[in-house]
């Protein structure tokens, strides 16, 4: 396939019947200046897309070649769907996390993957945003095969109703994360299906006390 793979995490999510491909952006911002994590905050600091394996060269093109992509929505629409069929000879069902890295930068781009994902509703997909206000504008088009978890760490964290929105947190440690109530989910990411709680543990390269997760912005 093109345009959708299968990182690590994809490939240990998945099972011998289950595929999990994710798709990728560039973080935060792309070698032609576009913004594409438009309410990144405390997660700027800390963010694993913006270092190791994420900066090297032939990565970045490749994440700035998707980014145009998604800007000729017609040929992005054609170029997913086609991956999804090529997907879909490989394993019974399909999974796709809308990006590892960058966002929902526009709501055109959002709408996008609504009509990706109602072009094929037996695919189930799901992202991690924290677009949440523009999410928000538009969820009564949102397809229910589109999962969305609400992830804190950026400028519209106080938009996140906890109790009741899908949403993912990160912790220092397993500990910490299962004693605030959340499900651990950096090993498996379908876990996130089974939970409102979306817990993760940080893994970025800066240590975890020098980043703003818990200082905020």
């Amino acid at each position: 396939m093109k345009h959708l793979k299968q990182n690590r995490k994809m490939k240990k999510s998945s099972t011998e019947t289950i595929g999990v491909f994710n798709w990728s952006l560039p973080a935060y911002k792309a070698m032609d200046g576009t913004i594409t994590c438009p309410n990144a905050g405390a997660c700027k600091t800390g963010c694993y897309a913006m270092s190791g394996c994420f900066r090297f060269s032939n990565v970045k093109k490749k994440h700035q070649s998707n980014l145009d992509l998604t800007k000729n929505k017609n040929l992005f629409i054609k170029s997913i769907n086609d991956d999804l069929v090529k997907a879909q000879k490989k394993v019974n069902k399909v999974v796709v996390r809308i990006h590892d890295s960058g966002d929902l930068y526009s709501a055109d781009y959002l709408n996008s993957w609504f009509v990706i994902a109602s072009m094929n509703p037996n695919i189930q997909f799901y992202t991690y945003t924290k677009m949440i206000s523009m999410v928000e504008k538009h969820k009564s088009n949102k397809p229910t095969n589109l999962t969305v978890i609400y992830s804190m760490g950026g400028t519209e964290d106080h938009l996140i109703n906890t109790l009741q929105h899908k949403h993912s947190k990160v912790f220092p440690t397993v500990e910490d994360l299962e004693a605030a109530g959340y499900k651990y989910v950096n090993d498996d990411d379908l876990l996130i299906f089974k939970t409102n709680k979306v817990g993760l543990v940080y893994h970025g390269q800066k240590k975890y006390e020098n980043t703003q997760w818990e200082r905020g912005l």
